[in-house]
């Protein structure tokens, strides 16, 4: 029994995933992490300070 019969996208998908790494190359995937952790960090950072403002008017 051959593998393609099994598997028969298996190939395809290589060969799709192989063209598309190597017309866009790292900058799309670098630019979404970079965003998203520019993000984060401002979530972060929000967080943490938001409770430094409170007058203790909330008991």
């Amino acid at each position: 029994m051959d593998n393609y019969e099994e598997h028969p996208e298996t190939p395809h998908t290589a060969i799709t995933l192989a063209a598309a790494s190597s017309e866009q190359g790292p900058g799309a995937t670098l630019r979404i992490v970079l965003l998203a952790s520019i993000v984060g960090a401002v979530l972060l950072a929000w967080f943490l300070l938001r409770g430094y403002g409170n007058n203790d008017d909330n008991d």
